[in-house]
């Protein structure tokens, strides 16, 4: 394929070409189903539970700016005094061959990503040492995507039950994109 080509298919799978909240539109009405979803977390914040944070935050204020943090998860997670569902998802979608990453307050998309996976994207695993003595193993699984990368996950020492169902979901995400790794 000549530099062109890919240059062209790029700016095609440019994400304002696609439609990022359509893509979620799709996913959220099922109409699309994601190929592979690396994360989704629904939660639902009560008006209750909102306001407790506020109180909270504003007694906490004069506390180092605790309650600041406190008044901010409040006012952020929707309207004070109506429950609201958010969701927090990244998934893979083969028939736009991208990642989203997505939040979504009630229906409304708060924050979109999107992040095209072409020919010549790829995987990668990086390691480094820290701690006394590089006494300490840190690893970081990110994708490569022209320019663009794309962290994946990252964990020190040893490795826990989740962060092995994490990286199992990475091998398999990288055979249905098709992906290779690369150093």
């Amino acid at each position: 394929m000549d530099e062109f080509a890919e240059f062209e298919m790029e700016l095609n799978r440019d994400s304002s070409s696609i439609g990022a909240e359509d893509i979620i539109a799709e996913i959220e009405e099922m109409d699309e189903i994601p190929d592979y979803v690396f994360h989704r977390e629904e939660k639902l914040y009560t008006a209750q539970f909102k306001k407790a944070f506020l109180f909270l935050g504003i007694l906490l204020l004069p506390l180092f700016g605790i309650g600041a943090v406190l008044i901010w998860m409040s006012a952020g997670n929707g309207p004070l005094n109506q429950d609201t569902i958010v969701v927090k998802s990244r998934a893979y979608v083969k028939k736009y061959s991208c990642l989203v990453e997505y939040e979504l307050h009630d229906g409304s998309a708060k924050m979109v990503k999107i992040f095209p996976i072409f020919e010549s994207s790829f995987l990668s695993l990086r390691t480094t040492y820290g701690g006394d003595h590089d006494s300490i193993t840190n690893y970081t699984y990110n994708l490569h995507s022209g320019d663009e990368i794309f962290w994946l996950l990252s964990y020190s020492g040893r490795m826990s039950k989740h962060t092995r169902s994490r990286i199992v979901k990475i091998s398999e995400f990288a055979i249905l994109a098709g992906l290779r790794f690369k150093q």
